[in-house]
This record gives structure tokens, sequence and C-alpha cells, in this order.
């Protein structure tokens, strides 16, 4: 007998269909349903990001063994060193902690429009914040002197969240929108800035030296590649 009620599984797809909808007119969703949120996640960047992290093991494990990094540990054999590694390491710093922020700045915007400028601010000095301090004191402690170490990714993710926070505030709805779409001239300027802009930054301060500035640990070489990535991120996500 038909009641008039729709079916569990039309029921499902409305709400799939809403959430999807939400996310193309960015209207909040606080209210989505788990599946809602399972049927729009992004699985390829999910396997961007495991790729991503298996060659950032696969870097560091292999600095011990040849240039690019200060280590506890060096070979006593020098056969078991690999000077050709470096090309290696050279590669991977091109582009796969920039492609990171990319990806992280991805998902800033949405993830503001859901939650607003407190919630949003909130959730990451618990998520980023509190794991940074928490790391920073132990890796200080074993030291002797304030260390973060490999922590500086969380550091500088945190500091480019709440000042894309601060400029949402700032610039209220305006800033909401979706982005004019960039013309081929406007990619190949950013390309030039990044790339011309980072080979004069090396003129001074060469790969692998890190300075402290204000708290902030950060390597000058790769920090406007870092900037401009997550900046890009948080554009392509609005013109999805």
């Amino acid at each position: 007998m038909d009641t008039g009620r729709p079916s569990s599984r039309r029921k499902q797809t409305a709400r799939w269909t809403q959430a999807w909808a939400d996310r193309q007119t960015n209207k909040p969703t606080s209210n989505m349903t788990t599946d809602a949120m399972k049927a729009q996640r992004d699985h390829y960047l999910d396997n961007l990001k495991v790729f991503l992290t298996i060659l950032v093991i696969f870097h560091h494990a292999g600095q011990a063994y040849g240039d690019g990094g200060a280590w506890a540990y060096t070979p006593s054999n020098p056969a078991e060193t690999m000077p050709w590694i470096w090309h290696f390491f050279s590669t991977n710093a091109a582009f796969f902690m920039g492609l990171y922020f990319f990806i992280s700045g991805y998902f800033v915007p949405l993830s503001y429009d859901r939650q607003g400028f407190g919630q949003f601010v909130g959730r990451k000095l618990l998520r980023l914040g509190v794991p940074l301090v928490a790391m920073g004191c132990l890796l200080s402690l074993m030291c002797g002197k304030f260390e973060i170490a490999h922590m500086w990714f969380v550091e500088s993710l945190l500091l480019f969240c709440i000042l894309y926070a601060l400029w949402r505030l700032v610039a209220g709805r305006a800033s909401a929108g979706s982005p004019q779409e960039p013309s081929l001239a406007m990619m190949v300027a950013v390309a030039a800035v990044m790339g011309c802009g980072s080979y004069m930054i090396r003129t001074v301060s060469q790969q692998d030296h890190w300075i402290g500035l204000c708290g902030l640990v950060l390597e000058p070489a790769h920090y406007l590649q870092y900037v401009m990535m997550f900046v890009m991120g948080t554009v392509a996500s609005r013109k999805e």
C-alpha cells in the first residue's frame, strides 16, 4: 500500500542532492548528514595526499645518506653514501610541500563557509595549534633550546588559515564569491612571479637555510612558493 511517503533511498538521494547544491552555491552545511559529506568527498585528493606522504618519508629517510639535511646519523662507511640522491631531493623540494599547501588552501574556503570566523579559527587552533605547542615543548626540552623541527609545516599552515579568516572577516561577503576565470596571461604571470621570485630569494638564502622570524620557523628559499600555492588553492576551490 502506497502511503505517499518517499522511500529511504529517495530520502538519502535527496539529502545528497541538497548537500551538493549547497556546496555549489556556497551555502552553510552545518546540518549536513554524514552520508552527504561522504558523497562529496574528493577521493582523488586523498590519493594525492597519500602519494605526497610517501614522498616525504622517502625524502627524509634518504637524507641521512646524501647531502640535504643535518641528521644525527651519518654512515660510517663512505660506500653507503649516495651523492646522486641530491637530484631526488631537489626534484621533490620543487613541488611536494607546495602542493601540500595548495591542497590545504583548497579546502579552507568551504570550511570557513560552513563554520564562520569564530568556529573556524577555534577549530584550527585546536587541531593545529595544540599539536604544535605540545610537540614544540617536547622537542625544546629534548634539544635544550627552542625547536619545532618538522612542525614548521603545521605552524605555517596555522598562520595561513588565520590570515585567511581575518581577510574573510574584513572583506565580508565580497570575498566569498567566485573569482574571475584566470586568463592564460594571468597564469603565466603567476608562474613567472613564483619562479623568478624564488630564484631571487635563493641568491641570498640557499635551499635548506632555515631562519627564525618572530617565532616563525621558515625556509626562505621555498616560502614564496608555499604562500602562493596556498592562495591559489583557495582560488581553485571557488572556481570548482
